[in-house]
């Protein structure tokens, strides 16, 4: 399978809301308090929109010859120094999704080799990213490409 990874535009927003529907699906059956299984269409339509045009945001597409199968979102993040920390910048993941017919076939680890291309292209050493806590699949795909454990989340439900 040939695979191309570039930088979406908005040519690519059909393929880009059909893979976040899937993922969407997924995180909305796995943690339905946290997620919404029907999100307003305009709106995620407008908000990858406006991803394709920041120039903070990095959004990457893959396909095949006849369709988008993956998108890995990330942000460029750059914090000043501060009393506590040194001034420091990252990539920050925000999204992968993998069309469920095509997972398993390398197409997440080219996105992320993307990524690490492109932050050493521009200078920065850290790459961020948070995962939901059942979500297992997702830990030995992460471990398996350098990230390790930095910080634990805590959550609680009051209701």
């Amino acid at each position: 399978m040939k695979l191309d990874i570039k930088n979406a535009t908005k040519a690519d927003l059909p393929g880009l809301l059909r893979l976040n529907k899937q993922i969407q699906q997924q995180h909305a059956e796995q943690f339905p308090k946290e997620f919404l299984f029907e999100p307003d269409a305009k709106g995620t339509r407008d908000f990858f929109k406006r991803l394709i045009d920041e120039d903070s945001q990095l959004l990457l597409i893959a396909h095949t010859a006849d369709q988008s199968v993956g998108y890995l979102w990330c942000e460029i993040q750059r914090f000043p120094k501060s009393l506590f920390r040194p001034a420091r910048s990252k990539l920050y993941v925000q999204h992968v999704c993998v069309d469920a017919d095509h997972r398993r076939h390398g197409i997440a680890s080219a996105l992320f080799q993307q990524v690490d291309d492109l932050a050493k292209a521009a200078g920065i050493t850290r790459i961020g990213l948070d995962t939901w806590a059942g979500n297992e699949s997702a830990h030995s795909f992460f471990q398996s490409r350098g990230f390790e454990t930095q910080q634990i989340i805590y959550g609680k439900n009051l209701d």
